[in-house]
């Protein structure tokens, strides 16, 4: 009688956020398996530095804080996306904590350079962090690919490194990306990717061709109402305006997203 094959564990990677290879355990049976992902500097470091020791464990910690505040930003669309409303963002993504990594990241101590990381790079290396390959950040410092330049293509992605795992870059770079409202917001067309921040509606009446709903729009995002200055606090509509209405779900939801109409 032939000896049982051990039965395999293919239980499913905790975070699949990294790029898959093939892996085969026998002649005719192959399955995809995830690599270990890149180590960071703080896990592979021999120095004996007091130093050098502690500022990689600030890095390491930061990550992991990081990580923990994106998790817990993460607010759901009406029409079912995930997205980091750029308020949130900045409150968890501080120049505190970017002073803590950026050594990590760039290999240098500079104070000009923490203050472009800030300005210019905070979602891509959140993007990275997020995924555990911030290690290759630097790729994207030095060919100059910055917030500005999201979303990126699979064709750039590929040649900042080869090893970043595409479909996982690409789910992410989006929940920093959600569009926002405005006058000439008509005029744009999006394709499916981008997170439109609708949060909350309300059924208002129903014709021959179609149902009209009010939408609210996070403040975040919303510049098609007028606003105004409250003392120190800026104020937002909480509604929609009814004259906007149908045009606005004209825009947001038939035009910009067709597919999105049906969850309306």
């Amino acid at each position: 009688m032939a000896t049982p094959r051990p039965a395999l564990d293919l239980h499913e990677h905790p975070r699949s956020e990294l790029p898959y290879t093939s892996l085969t355990l026998f002649p005719s049976f192959t399955i995809n398996a995830p690599p270990s992902p890149p180590p960071r500097a703080f896990e592979v470091s021999t120095s004996n530095n007091n130093n050098n020791n502690t500022a990689m464990s600030d890095a390491s910690a930061a990550y992991r804080a990081l990580i923990r505040a994106l998790d817990q930003a993460e607010t759901e669309s009406l029409l079912g996306k995930k997205f980091i409303p750029d308020d949130k963002f900045d409150e968890v993504f501080t120049f505190e904590l970017l002073e803590s990594i950026a050594k990590d990241l760039l290999g240098e101590d500079d104070r000009n350079n923490i203050q472009v990381l800030y300005h210019g790079y905070r979602k891509t290396i959140a993007i990275l962090v997020w995924m555990t390959w911030e290690s290759c950040f630097v790729k994207f410092w030095n060919d100059r690919k910055s917030d500005q330049h999201l979303p990126l293509d699979k064709e750039t992605l590929n040649r900042l490194d080869s090893n970043l795992w595409w479909p996982k870059f690409d789910e992410l770079q989006y929940k920093f990306l959600a569009r926002w409202f405005s006058e000439e917001t008509e005029s744009q067309q999006w394709s499916e990717d981008f997170v439109l921040p609708i949060i909350a509606k309300e059924w208002r009446n129903k014709g021959g061709f179609s149902t009209v709903f009010r939408i609210k729009i996070h403040p975040r995002y919303d510049f098609l109402n007028y606003h105004y200055e409250e003392g120190d606090q800026e104020v937002f509509p909480s509604f929609t305006s009814h004259f906007l209405l149908s045009r606005l779900t004209a825009i947001a939801v038939t035009l910009v997203c067709p597919q999105a109409a049906q969850e309306f």
